[in-house]
């Protein structure tokens, strides 16, 4: 995607991931908007929010309302021939924990998740099968590696 092209939402329950993608992206010459995750139900919300349809969305799995929520949105974007087309990079710890297999359902417990190391396996799975999502993992220490936010903005450029 060309910067020049539309609009990039950012989507996350978390203000200053939310700022600090906006940040990253319109210093790279993308228009962004953002959308706090309390103000949207499904995607027709997501829309309605908007002025103009986004071109590409940036997402968290795990909103607040939990991550059928967020699965719901992207859904419902994909099977509209409208929205299908809007490019989607999905961000979430979750990737992260997958990908870090020595973490135990114990210790996922005490960040707060409610979910076994294979449910959580299960949720990535689904997600990364659906066609034209991009994935990308926060960071499970709570500071986001440095490059983060470089690619989501490689994410939608690519």
């Amino acid at each position: 995607m060309n910067p020049q092209e539309g609009l990039v939402l950012v989507v996350d329950d978390v203000t200053s991931t939310r700022n600090l993608i906006q940040r990253r992206l319109t210093s790279k010459k993308y228009r962004v908007g953002t959308v706090p995750s309390s103000q949207i139900r499904d995607a027709k919300s997501l829309l309605n929010y908007c002025r103009e349809q986004p071109t590409a969305l940036v997402i968290d799995l795990f909103l607040e309302g939990g991550f059928e929520k967020s699965l719901r949105i992207i859904n419902e974007l994909r099977t509209n021939t409208d929205t299908k087309d809007i490019r989607i990079v999905a961000i979430s710890l979750l990737f992260y924990l997958v990908q870090h297999k020595e973490l135990s359902d114990d210790r996922i417990r005490d960040k707060g998740y409610r979910f076994t190391y294979e449910a959580l396996q299960k949720i990535s799975q689904e997600v990364e099968g659906m066609p034209g999502i991009i994935t990308i993992a926060k960071d499970f220490s709570g500071a986001e590696p440095p490059d983060f936010y470089d690619r989501v903005a490689q994410a939608l450029s690519a």
